[in-house]
């Protein structure tokens, strides 16, 4: 069985936690989709773990060996930490941003039970837009020229939009608030601009999300995912990913919440990553003093212009499904890192985060029609043929395991990753695991899973080149 020891000084919580190092110890994960799989399956690698706990989970972990679903919501705080606390877990691993914009680390740390992932301070950098984009003006970050407009001055900012348009600088309209990833706008035209600053504004498309606006400059260039570890001293930098955003080949269609990523990117070079990885460590050396020490992923959106990478956004947790390649890649444990960071001391128990060599990619399976309407409840077929594919690992991301079987719940179901010694093969491998999966019954005429052919493609033109 795990003990907990807690010595508790109210000036240290997270340092304050000894764990019992001789016995096997369990953990939760928090949240239930691809992200969360994949952070379980890397969590359960260390010979340290014994079970891991997901909350809610999904049919993928549902099947898994040594995991163990739990029937609670991932926002849902108080059932949280009273599991953690009855389940004794060495370790809570939260994945998505609302449990943390709404305090589930603090709620943990004030009972002693070490939480990777920030505060609900430090997470108002992926809360707030404007306050994540005053924030880097005054540290002197580097980002797109921006106003703020909060609720009552959609004048004004409509007044400022033409202006901007008007000088021929082209503009991006973000709702500050949470808006589950659709809360960019990015509009063709002054007139496209103004349509958007009415519907985030006025109309409120993204409700309470729209009630402060950021209007920023348009950057132009590649982005790229720079994720850190971070202990609340010290960032240190994965390797670079990049994703895709647009539901169809060539970058077409709407918007998702990614379609495919791979790791590592190519397009962030070996002589811009020392400028990333400063300005990731930079970051977190602001924020403690003002009391948002920053324990968790900072994962920062960054645009590679002209004028070198420059700040996008933070978000205060893994990409989603950068996690699905980067975890892969990771050589190091990821529960020693985990719990190093909640302790404030990474590299006392990780002195170097190590990554293997290769490659990794993975392709998202998405039910027929996502982002917009699509169908759920569908039968889902192939997956352990797809796992058995060298180098192939399936991540469950709308998913449900019931009595007849596995069923689709979500738009993005599954991630179908492929690893190898470089990035070709990787692709072959992940598509190749594609080709083995089917949503469909019996008997259908056509087919309900929709994927992008293109993954990687800048990828390739740069290998090409």
């Amino acid at each position: 069985a795990f003990r907990l020891f807690v010595f508790a000084p109210h000036f240290l919580p997270f340092a304050s936690v000894a764990i019992d190092r001789t016995v096997a110890m369990d953990v939760l994960v928090v949240g239930g989709g691809g992200r969360e799989h994949a952070i379980a399956v890397k969590l359960r690698e260390s010979p340290k773990v014994r079970q891991v706990f997901c909350a809610p989970g999904n049919g993928g972990t549902a099947l898994e060996e040594r995991m163990t679903n739990l029937p609670i919501g991932d926002s849902d705080v108080a059932a949280l930490v009273a599991a953690a606390e009855e389940k004794k877990v060495a370790l809570v691993f939260v994945g998505p941003e609302a449990p943390l914009c709404a305090g589930l680390a603090d709620a943990l740390n004030a009972k002693g039970v070490p939480c990777f992932g920030p505060s609900k301070l430090a997470a108002e950098l992926e809360a707030s837009k404007a306050f994540s984009k005053d924030f880097f003006a005054k540290y002197k970050l580097p980002t797109a020229s921006y106003r703020t407009f909060k609720t009552g001055e959609h004048e004004a900012a409509l007044k400022y939009v033409e202006e901007e348009y008007g000088a021929g600088r082209e503009l991006v309209v973000k709702a500050s608030g949470l808006a589950a990833g659709k809360g960019v706008l990015m509009p063709q035209s002054v007139e496209e601009a103004k349509e958007a600053v009415k519907e985030v504004m006025v109309n409120k498309v993204f409700g309470a999300a729209g009630d402060e606006l950021v209007v920023e400059q348009l950057l132009v260039g590649e982005e790229c995912s720079c994720m850190a570890f971070s202990d609340g001293q010290t960032a240190a930098m994965m390797v670079a990913a990049q994703d895709h955003k647009r539901v169809d080949d060539n970058d077409q269609g709407p918007n998702t919440g990614g379609m495919g990523a791979y790791a590592p990117a190519p397009c962030l070079t070996d002589d811009l990553k020392p400028f990333v990885k400063e300005v990731l460590q930079r970051t977190v050396e602001a924020l403690a003093p003002e009391g948002r020490k920053y324990v968790g992923v900072l994962y920062g959106g960054f645009m590679l212009t002209k004028d070198g990478p420059m700040l996008l956004e933070y978000n205060c947790r893994f990409g989603d499904p950068e996690t699905q390649v980067l975890l892969p890649l990771l050589d190091s444990d990821l529960f020693e890192i985990a719990l190093g960071c909640a302790e404030g001391n990474l590299k006392a128990r990780v002195p170097e985060v190590r990554w293997k060599p290769g490659a990794a990619a993975t392709v998202v399976c998405a039910a027929k029609g996502y982002p917009g309407s699509y169908p759920k409840g569908l039968p889902i077929t192939g997956i352990p043929e797809a796992d058995a594919v060298e180098g192939v690992k399936v991540y469950h991301a709308g998913t449900k395991q019931d009595a007849s079987g596995l069923a689709s719940t979500g738009g993005r179901v599954l991630a179908v990753t492929g690893q190898a010694g470089d990035f070709k093969e990787a692709l072959r491998r992940a598509y190749d695991g594609v080709k083995q999966i089917r949503f469909d019954p019996p008997g259908a005429s056509s087919s309900n899973l929709h994927f992008r052919n293109d993954i990687g493609h800048k990828a390739l033109q740069r290998l090409a080149a």
